[in-house]
């Protein structure tokens, strides 16, 4: 089973235009992460994409996507860790990104080890995104699930094989929630109700309708690199950068531009943990 774009925005709390975006590296560092079945058209992601994207998501609450970025970078290039990203426990308390171990938590963003306190916080459960809220991974609705083993993740109606988007579709063309069950027998009307519901959330997130030529990936308002201080190996690195963006920039007056996600690095096998954390450093 593969999710497209929307249905992994609904389950993961991101949004469109943050999937597309983290699928791109940036100027300076990795993609957050390129989806394991298909990064181009179509753009299909993998339950283990799903739960990923809710920890970035839970991640992207407390600190920049910049942090995020480096820490990534970080844990693939240096710590070269190189199983999918839903195997990895990262916490972070708004200034820094972590590693969990068992004995230590390994800072990604400075790249030195810290012990800390933490709360686990587990990203398959319930939480809130700019006041919006994101529903439980396995159990989005009372009467709908989601199980890898069931259809291969596709949200079902609970106890059955039956994708809540096929009911859904009933009740959209005026099958009464109570008449369900002359087409799915297994199926109650609270069931039905809440497959409308589920359907109705994941269709919010249907990209606007806007003309073609207007539509621009916008990157989100922090992605831009922090200027190093004068004097830092990477003074003139960045100076560097800020003179082929400007030059870019320049030439988009005159041309459209399209960018293809590319592939950063190649997931594994193994699907370890979880949750991710919120945490808060040891004095």
């Amino acid at each position: 089973m593969s999710y497209g774009p929307k249905l992994a925005a609904a389950l993961s709390g991101a949004t469109l235009r943050q999937l597309a975006h983290w699928r791109l590296a940036s100027s300076r560092r990795g993609a957050v992460l390129v989806p394991e079945i298909s990064d181009v058209r179509p753009v299909l992601y993998s339950f283990r994409d799903v739960v990923a994207l809710r920890t970035c998501v839970k991640l992207r609450n407390d600190t920049s996507l910049q942090k995020i970025r480096r820490a990534l970078d970080t844990l693939r290039d240096d710590l070269q860790e190189r199983d999918h990203l839903s195997a990895y426990r990262l916490v972070t308390d708004g200034g820094t990104i972590y590693l969990m171990a068992p004995d230590q938590a390994v800072d990604l963003v400075r790249s030195k080890a810290n012990l800390v306190i933490h709360e686990m916080v587990d990203v398959l459960r319930p939480f809130y995104r700019d006041g919006r809220h994101i529903p439980d991974l396995l159990r989005p609705r009372e009467h709908v699930t989601v199980d890898p083993a069931v259809r291969g993740g596709v949200p079902v109606i609970e106890g059955t094989r039956i994708p809540y988007d096929e009911v859904a579709a009933l009740l959209r063309d005026g099958v009464p929630a109570e008449r369900i069950s002359d087409y799915y027998p297994s199926v109650s009307a609270p069931a039905a109700r809440d497959a409308a519901d589920f359907a109705a959330y994941v269709n919010s997130y249907e990209p606007s309708r806007e003309p073609r030529e207007a539509k621009v990936l916008v990157p989100e308002a922090d992605e831009p690199e922090e200027t190093p201080a004068t004097g830092s190996p990477d003074t003139a690195e960045a100076a560097s950068g800020a003179a082929s963006t400007a030059a870019k920039a320049s030439t988009a007056r005159t041309e459209n531009r399209f960018f293809m996600p590319r592939s950063y690095w190649s997931p594994l096998v193994h699907f370890c943990d979880l949750t991710c954390s919120t945490a808060s450093p040891t004095e």
